[in-house]
């Protein structure tokens, strides 16, 4: 099901040459299943935040220190590496530990978002897809055209994060209390795909947001 916000104004989706769509949704929703069929059959780029993010908390000295700072050093081995689980297990386990975190984090992504959309346009790609989990919550749909919100029942996000993340229920359910509420999500959003069937489904529906929604604005 596709909602389309009838007060979306065409030029409002034209302020930068190249389009910039937003992708989001809670955890096990099929986001990044979506972003891959539109880079697949599209052109698009994609730029897949949590990735960059990792790979900024991995190689950015500077950043380490403030975590160090922040969050205490028995995070990091001998290497210098951050202990992934057990930091993540401690943030997320408290708001303002989380909110402490995205201040340090989101800036840096919002910088190489930067540095990516003009690679887009390089590349010669129809379209930029900002792939990331918290679009409203970092305030990042400002500096987007449109947002789609991949939604799906707690039920299928509840057993597919398991399976993939090789977690426990109450784990899921932990990282869940942390994000907007689904419903938020899609009040705040300009497309809306639901994904509780199979991949062929899911594919069917990007198609047609593709070919209702987003064809014209490119």
């Amino acid at each position: 099901m596709l909602k389309n916000i009838s007060n979306l104004k065409p030029s409002s989706l034209r302020k930068m040459k190249m389009f910039k769509l937003g992708v989001t949704g809670g955890i096990g929703s099929g986001k990044s299943t979506v972003t891959k069929i539109l880079v697949e059959n599209y052109n698009a780029y994609e730029f897949e935040a949590d990735i960059v993010a990792k790979k900024i908390v991995a190689e950015n000295e500077q950043l380490k220190e403030e975590f160090k700072q922040t969050f205490g050093s028995r995070f990091f081995d001998e290497l210098g590496n951050l202990k992934r689980r057990e930091f993540a297990e401690f943030v997320f386990s408290d708001k303002e530990r989380t909110r402490k975190l995205n201040s340090l984090v989101h800036p840096k992504v919002k910088e190489a978002a930067t540095e990516h959309f003009q690679k887009a346009k390089d590349e010669g790609r129809s379209f930029f897809v900002h792939n990331a989990p918290l679009i409203f919550e970092a305030g990042i749909e400002k500096q987007l055209d449109a947002v789609l919100v991949v939604a799906v029942s707690e039920e299928n996000a509840l057993k597919r994060t398991i399976e993939r993340d090789k977690t426990t229920e109450n784990e899921v359910k932990l990282r869940m209390s942390k994000q907007m509420p689904l419903a938020e999500k899609i009040a705040k959003a300009d497309f809306v795909i639901w994904n509780d069937g199979g991949f062929e489904k899911l594919k069917t529906a990007v198609e047609n947001f593709y070919e209702k929604h987003l064809k014209d604005k490119l």
